[in-house]
């Protein structure tokens, strides 16, 4: 499902480590994050003719770095 986030940042959880996404970026989630994120207020339901607009992939981080 594609979100739009309305929080300042979130970090994905993937292989190995984090994928930062910020506020305005469209992020195909999986539905358990989306139905989360969207629930706790953190993010919206893109339309479909929205996705278009899809940000670029933020940078990775590692686990474990800060």
């Amino acid at each position: 499902m594609k979100i739009r986030l309305l929080v300042d940042q979130w970090d994905e959880p993937t292989e190995g480590g984090y994928l930062t996404h910020v506020k305005g970026d469209v992020v195909d989630a999986g539905e358990a994050d989306a139905a989360r994120l969207v629930g706790a207020g953190a993010a919206v339901g893109v339309p479909v003719e929205s996705e278009k607009k899809e940000a670029p992939k933020r940078r990775v981080r590692r686990g474990g770095d800060k």
